[in-house]
């Protein structure tokens, strides 16, 4: 509360990085009058949006936030830094041996210097070099290569007395598969104090990874109720899909059978599909909702991530295009816009793999989407413009590589089984 009611207070908070870039602001408070940011040491200051201050502090490594109150209830702020990627210890396959040293080891005192380092061992389906000199691959890059879900983690502590001080991790690749580098997920290196339970520790970091493995394995549907009636969706006339392209943008696609490139990320292209869901009754309790779809054609560098978001925009199969959804018809912005003509939040995103049966899957790999939300809002009554897939451009997934995989349409009448599906679980 400020010390004069009838004045307003304020109060100065360094959110600097240190030695790191902030690539995010955001917060929240009850009782904030205004809230500035300096990226100068405080020299000048600016008015900022408490919720979320990122293009301010972007790239920056120091940040001073002021908050103007009378009566401050609450205040929550948050800047989220980038370690340096180089200074991640990098490692390969075989064993791997780990130096580390203190520039003053003495310095620590009775404290201990904890390292930790965690990564998701890496494979191939394929022996790689028998590829190298027949095709563009290269050894450098991950081309079809996966990594576990589980990932692996090694913490050391060290006392004063012990730096510098050595230790390999063995990094393995799975019996039967072929090489592929592992993916780093972090180093940590923390001063702790000796009387810290370093099993404690330990514990809560393995309850940590825990969480998470159980999370996605909680993604598993659940078993169906008795009185579930199912319903598949699929095939001519039932379904309408286009491939809609920023490359071909006034190109009507809507016939194409096989050549339906995903690629890049929402801003390069999307398959359009829509499902005609008039035998489900109205305002039926939808249990479960999924969409299916088989890609023939697997990114030979590895893995992309695809999401499943509904649109909002009516358009005509034959007639669309990227700019424009009908003949005399126009997208929101001049051009097909994930979040324009689409909700704003997606329903769900599934991992397309990387080529692990040679340079086209035969048959086609399948992957589900759950749409749930999107056909009970259908059912409702809401407009039934159909659903969009588009990539997602996901570091920690394509590691910053464009992609791109191709997918089957409704058209293709030799393979109708992996072509786009609506199942839906309904009372």
């Amino acid at each position: 509360v400020a010390a004069d009611a009838s004045k307003p207070a304020s109060i100065t908070i360094d959110l600097s990085g240190q030695a790191y870039i902030m690539i995010k602001g955001k917060g929240e408070g009850e009782g904030v009058d205004s809230f500035e940011v300096s990226i100068d040491d405080g020299a000048t200051f600016v008015s900022a949006d408490i919720a979320d201050f990122t293009k301010i502090v972007l790239g920056k490594y120091k940040c001073q936030a002021k908050v103007t109150f009378k009566k401050l209830t609450s205040l929550k702020l948050n800047a989220l830094v980038q370690h340096n990627q180089d200074a991640l210890t990098y490692l390969v396959p075989g064993k791997n041996k780990i130096t580390v040293s203190a520039m003053d080891a003495k310095a620590l005192g009775e404290n201990e210097l904890v390292f930790t380092i965690a990564y998701r061992p890496g494979f191939r389906e394929i022996d790689i070099l028998e590829k190298v000199s027949s095709s563009a691959y290269e050894i450098a890059k991950a081309h079809n290569a996966d990594w576990s879900s589980d990932p692996v983690y090694v913490r050391k502590r060290f006392k004063a007395k012990d730096l510098p001080a050595s230790f390999v991790i063995d990094v393995t690749i799975p019996e039967g598969k072929f090489v592929a580098h592992p993916k780093m997920l972090f180093l940590r290196r923390e001063i702790v104090a000796l009387s810290q339970d370093a099993s404690a520790e330990e514990g809560l970091l393995m309850k940590t990874w825990s969480a998470e493995t159980a999370a996605k394995a909680a993604v598993k549907a659940a078993p169906l109720p008795t009185d579930a009636t199912t319903a598949t969706i699929q095939g001519k006339p039932a379904v309408k899909d286009a491939l809609i392209s920023a490359d071909k943008s006034g190109v009507n696609l809507g016939s194409s059978s096989r050549k339906n490139v995903i690629a890049k990320d929402a801003g390069f292209s999307a398959f359009l599909m829509n499902f005609d869901i008039s035998t489900i009754p109205a305002n039926s309790k939808i249990y479960r909702a999924e969409l299916v779809f088989g890609v023939w054609d697997p990114y030979n560098k590895g893995p992309k991530e695809v999401q499943a978001i509904e649109v909002t925009t009516p358009w005509d199969e034959m007639q669309v295009t990227w700019s424009s959804p009908a003949t005399g018809k126009t997208w929101k912005n001049g051009s097909f816009t994930v979040g324009a003509d689409t909700v704003a939040e997606k329903s769900s995103s599934v991992i397309v793999k990387g080529e692990t049966r040679g340079d086209v899957s035969n048959p086609p790999d399948v992957y589900t989407l759950d749409v749930t939300k999107m056909v009970t809002s259908w059912v409702s009554g809401s407009a039934n413009n159909g659903v969009a897939i588009t990539a997602l451009a996901n570091r920690d997934v394509d590691a910053g590589r464009t992609g791109r995989f191709q997918m089957l349409a409704s058209e293709r009448n030799s393979q109708q089984e992996y072509t786009p599906k609506l199942i839906v679980s309904y009372k």
